[in-house]
């Protein structure tokens, strides 16, 4: 059976070696469909995502760089097919930040400056910031995001609190966390970072309370 597939369609027989959870398997027939056609947009990505492991990320980079290298040489189609290069960026950043290269991935996810991931690149910029011992930055940066909605007024809060807590500031990220939880305060993740907060403060009975 597998035999038959590969002659019909390395690309499928990949798909389901994906499924399977052979990544290693399914890397090497993406590599296949890729020599046949150098320059497959979707190939490419997905072996940028499936070739993530430990650091360093050289390979996972090669690709997701290869990517954007081929988007911007091929013309825009003339279907409504998206060619926002947005993802393979934040994709880029997080590997840098998983390497410890936090300049570098503040780099990437600045490259994001509007679309529907913007909002995401904001958030991850200001993480890195944190990451970066420029924990006021990051807060300006996150005071100034308008959140569409109360899922991503969350998100501000619980990136801010991130923010506090890796600054040891565990008192700063309780008070903003109470403080959201008034207007959220059925929110579970609100919830459970208040109670991780609580914890460094020793309020043991709020913990209790919240978890």
């Amino acid at each position: 059976y597998e035999t038959l597939v590969r002659q019909h369609d390395d690309g499928r027989y990949a798909r389901l070696l994906a499924a399977d959870n052979q990544l290693d398997g399914a890397v090497r027939q993406m590599e296949i469909v890729l020599e046949k056609n150098p320059d497959n947009l979707e190939v490419l990505y997905a072996l940028s995502l499936m070739s993530v492991g430990t650091p360093p990320h050289t390979q996972a980079r090669a690709y997701t760089v290869r990517y954007l290298e081929t988007l911007a040489r091929q013309p825009k189609p003339s279907t409504d097919e998206p060619r926002d290069p947005a993802s393979a960026y934040l994709h880029l950043a997080r590997l840098a930040e998983d390497e410890r290269n936090y300049s570098e991935a503040l780099t990437w996810a600045r490259k994001v400056s509007a679309g529907p991931l913007a909002f995401t690149a904001r958030l991850q910029e200001a993480a890195l910031l944190g990451r970066l011992k420029r924990v006021e930055d990051g807060r300006k940066l996150l005071a100034g995001l308008r959140a569409n909605n109360d899922e991503e007024q969350v998100q501000i809060t619980l990136t801010e609190a991130a923010l506090l807590r890796d600054a040891q500031r565990h008192r700063d990220a309780y008070t903003l966390l109470t403080t959201a939880l008034k207007r959220s305060p059925d929110e579970p993740n609100l919830l459970y970072d208040t109670a991780m907060a609580a914890e460094r403060l020793n309020k043991l009975d709020v913990v209790e309370t919240h978890l």
